[in-house]
């Protein structure tokens, strides 16, 4: 399970790495594209009569500067947190480590901490504690399944789709 799910954050971060230093080159077709596209609007406006012409150029023009304002800033964004997303990486490489070994060293004395806990506590408040805690797990585990199966199910689903609509990376937009 540990390395399944190793394997997948592996695959998610070369797909995010990718998408990352493909973010410039996205950046550069969109605003391209956009200044492309605010002068065939502005030219299809030159050719309205001249009262509608004033009023919708000036909305025009408004609406092309605030929208590649909102496009640089998405881009920054982007790069921002993918960047940050990368960096983090090793912190939590250890942290995960850290993790197993400590839960390593816990089960190795596992056997001496029941012995104590034992000789602490009397039996019934011992047993209906279990009971609570067994109640708990089985409960909190179903929820957990029933999570996971939702999440797979409709990344599964999204998945799909994108890759039926051509979208790149369609795993890691799904995700």
């Amino acid at each position: 399970l540990v390395l399944a799910l190793i394997f997948v954050l592996a695959l998610f971060l070369r797909e995010l790495g990718v998408l990352a230093r493909q973010l410039p080159d996205l950046e550069e077709a969109v605003t391209g594209g956009l200044s492309d596209l605010s002068v065939w609007v502005l030219s299809l406006i030159d050719r309205l009569p001249m009262g509608f012409r004033d009023v919708l150029s000036k909305s025009a023009a408004q609406f092309f500067s605030d929208s590649s304002l909102l496009l640089d800033q998405a881009f920054s964004y982007s790069l921002n947190l993918a960047s940050g997303i990368l960096i983090q990486v090793p912190d939590r490489a250890l942290v995960l480590g850290t993790a197993v070994i400590s839960s390593y060293m816990i089960s190795a004395k596992l056997p001496s901490i029941r012995k104590w806990i034992l000789i602490r506590f009397p039996k019934e408040r011992l047993e209906k504690f279990l009971n609570t805690l067994r109640r708990l797990k089985t409960a909190l585990w179903g929820w957990l399944r029933a999570q996971f199966k939702l999440m797979g199910i409709t990344w599964l689903i999204l998945t799909a789709g994108f890759i039926l609509l051509r979208v790149p990376y369609a795993p890691l937009w799904a995700a």
